[in-house]
């Protein structure tokens, strides 16, 4: 079949790459269609697409981003759309030589008004690009700000124009009326060049009942863009019906709505780098969500498709098409032996046609099809799988992406904090000062001798010395905790603070940061900040300790990967024996905020430094510090879609600090005679409970929380030994003769 020069065909390989820009798999199901484009070329497709795709990764972007950037500027950066060459410029001047064409063929003053506004809407998005330039090159500047704000309202009463809804009769629904205009024949690629005999181009059949829009309400389904008359020449039939009827269709404005959303929420960001969580605007960015959920929708349900049942009808009397209903091509009844079957997309120009389909047809002496109902199910199934792979090659399913997107960024809270997440924690000087070069050197005691006791008699090694040094840390440790602070445009300043506690102990202890307040409420400054809390200190007569025995001793690095929850096989850490003990810590807090910084910082951070202030320290022992941020979120109930909006306290992160003041290097044998009695004992107590009562690493059951590992491990090997001891006494015998079986012949070690 020879592609019209009006027409171009679409080859496999282009179609696929088409799917690629929606993240798509390849589709099934559509061999027997030839693709074709009737409006724009296969590059200028996938222009699209891509445009599309690059809006969908900004916007999630959005969600991601959190406490990762510090400044305004270094936000837009990351968002990538503030690249020096422009991303939209091919799609943009696309569009334009496409927007020229249809004016010149629209005949109505009203159309011809309505594609104009194409040029304000172009005109906003340019402002937008400008002042965001500006703005990231020197976001302090006043005026640039302006800029911004500026920029932002065009942007957004652009979006609105574009996507704002109205009833219109044609369509028996309210739709998008932006892309309510004439029916163009041209602006469709037809007529085409060269005519066919039956056409292959997808407007003669445009009219039901051959052809309907694929929207789930039948009244709503019923197009009448092209009359049928098999007699009139096809050069007489397009004269007599061209802009008769009216259509949805945005192309002439379709580069703007994803760009315009990728604009927008860059200014917003611009504006107020926390407006999800201030809620900023949140309301229109609601009702920018739904209107563009509605514009998806509607592109989706303008999707044109084969009335299988026109052409292919079921029959109550016989499996068998009427003489009073054929079922050939109407254009050419008596000579075609198949349907006109296809999916279209009049917004992009794309389709899936084949104007001769006859797939599993089954005919009699007098060419009637005589399994009606088989062949029509294998029609509406090849209609089925071309309107999914229109959906993801025309840009349908991409920008359902950005929507689902966007429609996530109205929401906050459900899932944490997007800003506050406790940095690294770090060892800190014994003077406080947290100057890494200042560290106190570690201390290296006299060797000692410690023994494994029960599990060392299980491996064999019944009291056994084992060689080991003890070192001594004065050192603290210390973290940073970004906050947001006080919002450039809405004045909102977000509440912090953090809670510690002390394993084992009951008693947690509060630390106001920042209180949650805006213009009109009680305690309202402009102070960027407010003055940190005074130091305290943190004691504790029942918290949980413990002994802490290593492979190696633990550098400076050892320890940060430590705190971070690395299992480490070289080196290994074990906290022992868990007991109740006393601590005592103070706690010293302050703000770090460069007003100077001309990248504007949106986020300031809460040092937080904690030292050992036990005059006599030797058990190690964790400090739970978590983080809480007051906003104002949002987010649906699992009963309701809609939003359900409050200010209030969310967690927003938590850690596990590990004050390890003494621990013990013990010589290897000690780790690999631990492991043998471990072993045996694990062994002894499987065969004797077929369910033991011990959790083994809880933490990856949901039992527990990485966090904690390191107590968890402590509490297990104790429980593993009461158990042990629990069955020992309880059957003599039976454990008696499972542990000959396991533990290997005892070494009693001789001193010298």
């Amino acid at each position: 079949m020879a592609a019209p020069k009006s027409m171009v065909l679409v080859t496999k390989e282009e179609l696929i790459a088409l799917i690629k820009s929606a993240n798509a798999k390849e589709p099934s199901g559509v061999e027997k269609f030839v693709l074709w484009t009737t409006k724009w070329s296969p590059n200028q497709l996938k222009n699209i697409t891509d445009a599309i795709g690059t809006v969908q990764s900004i916007v999630a972007v959005f969600g991601t981003f959190g406490a990762a950037v510090s400044t305004a500027k270094a936000l837009l950066e990351m968002i990538g759309i503030l690249e020096a060459e422009d991303p939209f410029a091919d799609l943009r001047r696309q569009v334009d030589a496409l927007k020229k064409d249809l004016r010149e063929g629209l005949k109505k003053i009203e159309d011809k008004e309505k594609v104009d506004k194409r040029t304000a809407w172009a005109f906003a998005m340019s402002q937008a690009a400008v002042a965001l330039s500006n703005f990231r090159n020197a976001p302090g500047s006043q005026d640039y700000q302006k800029g911004v704000k500026d920029a932002f309202a065009l942007v957004q009463k652009a979006l609105f124009e574009m996507l704002n809804k109205q009833y219109i009769e044609d369509f028996n629904t309210e739709l998008p009326v932006a892309a309510d205009i004439a029916f163009f024949q041209k602006g469709y690629g037809y007529p085409p060049a060269n005519y066919t005999d039956p056409p292959n181009h997808w407007v003669p059949y445009a009219s039901s009942p051959m052809m309907t829009r694929s929207v789930a309400d039948p009244a709503q389904r019923s197009i009448n863009f092209f009359q049928f008359n098999r007699e009139a020449d096809p050069e007489d039939r397009y004269n007599e019906q061209d802009l008769k009827a009216r259509i949805w269709d945005p192309s002439y404005y379709l580069d703007l709505v994803p760009t315009g959303i990728a604009y927008y929420l860059s200014l917003l960001a611009a504006m107020e780098p926390a407006y999800r969580a201030t809620a900023h605007n949140r309301l229109d960015l609601v009702t920018l969500a739904k209107l563009l959920k509605d514009f998806v929708d509607t592109w989706r349900n303008s999707l044109l498709v084969t009335n299988v049942g026109n052409f292919l009808p079921p029959n109550a009397y016989q499996d068998k098409t009427s003489f009073f209903h054929p079922y050939g091509n109407p254009y050419l009844p008596a000579k075609t032996l198949g349907i006109p079957l296809g999916v279209v997309d009049p917004v992009s120009g794309l389709m899936f046609f084949n104007p001769v389909w006859n797939e599993g047809f089954v005919f009699d002496e007098n060419y009637l099809v005589t399994n009606t109902t088989a062949a029509a199910a294998i029609a509406q199934q090849a209609i089925t799988s071309a309107l999914v792979a229109i959906e993801n090659s025309c840009g349908i399913a991409t920008l359902r992406g950005v929507q689902t997107k966007l429609e996530a960024l109205a929401e906050y809270g459900l899932y944490g904090s997007a800003f506050s997440r406790p940095e690294r924690v770090k060892k800190l000087a014994p003077d406080n000062s947290g100057q890494r070069a200042l560290l106190a050197p570690m201390i290296q005691f006299a060797p000692e001798t410690i023994e494994l006791g029960e599990i060392g008699v299980r491996a064999g090694k019944p009291g056994k010395q084992y060689r080991a040094h003890r070192f001594y840390d004065p050192n603290g440790k210390c973290f940073r905790l970004p906050m947001v602070r006080r919002m450039f445009t809405s004045g909102i300043q977000l509440g912090y603070h953090l809670v510690f506690t002390v394993d084992g102990s009951a008693l947690p202890h509060r630390v106001p940061l920042t209180a949650f307040n805006s213009p009109g409420h009680p305690g309202h400054n402009d102070n960027p900040l407010p003055q940190a809390p005074e130091g305290f200190n943190l004691v504790s007569e029942d918290a949980t300790v413990y002994d802490v025995v290593q492979t190696a001793h633990y550098s400076e690095e050892d320890e940060e990967r430590f705190e971070r929850g690395e299992f480490r096989i070289d080196k290994q850490r074990l906290f022992l024996n868990p007991r109740s003990g006393r601590i005592a810590l103070h706690v010293d807090i302050d703000f770090e905020l460069d007003l100077d910084d001309p990248s504007v910082p949106y986020i300031a951070f809460a040092n937080v430094r904690i030292l050992n202030i036990d005059p006599s320290p030797n058990d190690a022992f964790i400090v739970h510090v978590a983080a809480f941020e007051t906003a104002d979120t949002s987010f649906r109930s699992y009963a309701s879609t809609e939003l359900i909006e409050e200010v209030k306290e969310i967690s927003a992160s938590d850690i596990t600090i590990h004050f390890v003041p003494t621990y013990l290097v013990a010589e290897p044998t000690y780790f690999e005679d631990r492991f043998a009695g471990l072993a045996v004992i694990d062994k002894s107590i499987l065969e004797v409970m077929q369910a033991p009562d011990v959790d083994s690493m809880p933490w990856l059951r949901g039992g527990g929380n990485p966090k904690w590992r390191n107590r968890d491990l402590a509490m297990e090997t104790t429980l593993t030994m009461h158990t042990f001891k629990r069955l020992a006494i309880q059957n003599p015998k039976l454990m008696a003769a499972v542990v000959a079986r396991f533990q290997p012949p005892l070494i009693v070690q001789r001193k010298p």
